[in-house]
């Protein structure tokens, strides 16, 4: 027989860009969590930790310094643009997992005319990318960002 892996189970991140169709479900629904206005301001990145731990010390979400840390180490990267720091990092937790929710502000104008917008973070020492294609990102014959 072959020998077991031990230790925890890799760790699994999902990473998505809240866009307008379900930011349209959500007002629909009417979930009293989702501020609106919220949409308007910023652009929403999310990352989905689906084997997170809750804390041993029952504390839940981030701490100032936390927060300061994953702004400073969490970007929107655009072709020809500034990288984009978030203005708000926030934590919720469920029984499926961790969410990890990014709020950056819309003063950028990215568009149609930008191909591709890459996020890009560290949770301590693990890197955490994705790019996403700006043409497919369209709904109702406008950028869905």
């Amino acid at each position: 027989m072959g020998a077991r892996p031990s230790g925890p189970a890799p760790v699994k991140f999902q990473v998505r860009w809240v866009a307008a169709p379900v930011r349209e479900a959500l007002r629909i629904a009417k979930a009293p969590e989702i501020r609106p206005e919220l949409f308007e301001q910023y652009y929403v990145v999310t990352v989905f930790q689906t084997n997170a731990q809750h804390r041993p010390d029952g504390v839940e979400g981030l701490s100032q310094k936390q927060s300061e840390q994953l702004k400073q180490a969490t970007a929107l990267h655009v072709k020809g643009m500034e990288p984009l720091r978030p203005e708000m990092v926030g934590l919720t937790m469920t029984a499926e997992g961790r969410t990890t929710v990014f709020l950056f502000p819309r003063k950028s104008g990215i568009g149609l005319d930008n191909k591709a917008v890459e996020f890009n973070t560290h949770f301590g020492p693990m890197e955490i990318k994705s790019k996403f294609d700006v043409k497919r990102m369209v709904w109702n014959g406008a950028t869905a960002l």
